[in-house]
């Protein structure tokens, strides 16, 4: 059992079993998640990078969040763990995975994967560039690629999709920085990714935007807009924008200059947001400081930043915590407690239900949290 991972006003008091409806609604109901109970309990001792099925009946997740490896499954109702890509061997060592539609997978991994040279507990080639990859619902065939590659997350809209064509977002890197939008059309053993269209094209040439990179999170808007993570040209700060899809428009979605990195729940109105508003509440850096020091060092070259080393040395790896944040009011509610303690709860997603969310738990170098490490369901209920 786990008191302190959650605020006072969500303290947990014991383990609680998941109650997973037969089939995700088509508009999940509309919840209150500031008066809602919330409880949290550990599924699993390992685990990172987890997605919930459109059922919400099943998790999918890697090992790591930042090393290459092979995927699995949970199945929540019977805690039932399987492999989904250790049968491949080097070619099942993935960054990400995410369930389609009909099942299936759309993966992220190195350009090795196909050619099985990839080693496990290796990283990426290029920091943050993997490639886009597709594997059946029964895993019967190893992923194959669909010549694409991409930043970080991949968003889905699973509203507009269907068994065997599903319409995706993601970022690219290079050439430059961009937005694409496609279809993953499949018959079951083949894949393609089609009608790629061009969403926003090197917004750094462009004097009055700020975005730089490109990170997809998720379709809002009734399919409209897309959702994404940058850091702000000429100032320390990462965020979320929207992009309008029919007008290319991009717009700051609301922020306290915090480091923040959010998805949207189904209804739309509200985000789950990974943030270091506790851990970094005041420095010059708040707004970039959640990254490693690595990858912050990483960031601050492409903005030029003077010693980029040394800023991120001293800034960087402040670690998250989890909220509810009411898009309409700016509203927050901290689900989480854990960040003052160095722990960090991060790589979290909301299930289509609307009703649970799963996140991954590293205690990284705290005392008070060793030994809490792995994967973690929240459950929203309403308060009697």
């Amino acid at each position: 059992m786990i008191r302190s991972i959650v605020t006072a006003a969500a303290a947990l008091a014991g383990c609680y079993a998941i109650s997973v409806s037969a089939a995700a609604p088509v508009s999940p109901p509309v919840r209150d998640y500031f008066s809602d109970k919330f409880e949290i309990e550990r599924v699993l001792d390992w685990g990172d990078r987890p997605v919930f099925s459109p059922d919400s009946k099943k998790i999918a997740f890697t090992k790591d969040d930042e090393l290459l490896g092979p995927a699995y499954e949970m199945d929540l109702a019977t805690r039932t763990v399987k492999c989904l890509t250790c049968k491949w061997g080097a070619g099942g060592y993935v960054s990400r995975i995410y369930y389609l539609a009909d099942g299936s997978y759309l993966i992220s991994g190195p350009a090795s994967l196909e050619t099985a040279e990839a080693k496990p507990g290796a990283k990426p080639e290029r920091y943050g560039t993997t490639y886009l990859y597709w594997m059946p619902a029964d895993a019967s065939l190893p992923p194959q690629a669909l010549s694409a590659h991409a930043v970080g997350e991949v968003a889905l809209d699973y509203d507009r999709s269907t068994p065997g064509s599903d319409r995706i977002a993601w970022g690219e890197m290079e050439p430059k920085h961009r937005m694409l939008m496609g279809h993953v059309v499949n018959d079951g053993k083949r894949a393609y990714l089609t009608d790629r269209t061009l969403l926003l094209s090197d917004p750094e040439s462009d004097p009055a935007s700020k975005v730089t990179f490109i990170e997809t999170y998720d379709f809002i808007d009734e399919g409209k807009a897309i959702l994404f993570f940058t850091v702000e040209k000429d100032r320390p700060f990462n965020g979320m924008y929207k992009l309008d899809i029919a007008t290319g428009k991009t717009t700051p979605m609301p922020t306290d200059a915090q480091h923040n990195e959010t998805h949207s729940f189904p209804n739309l109105r509200y985000g789950l947001e990974e943030t270091n508003r506790a851990s970094d509440p005041s420095s010059p850096y708040k707004g970039v400081s959640g990254h490693r020091p690595h990858l912050l060092s990483f960031l601050l070259k492409q903005q030029g930043v003077a010693d980029p080393d040394a800023v991120a040395k001293k800034y960087g790896g402040k670690t998250f915590d989890l909220y509810v944040q009411d898009w309409q009011t700016g509203k927050r509610r901290q689900l989480t407690n854990v960040s003052k303690g160095g722990a960090e709860a991060h790589q979290s997603t909301p299930a289509r239900d609307g009703q649970h969310i799963a996140f991954s738990l590293q205690g990284r170098s705290s005392k008070e949290y060793a030994g809490k490490d792995g994967l973690y369901i929240g459950t929203f209920s309403p308060s009697k």
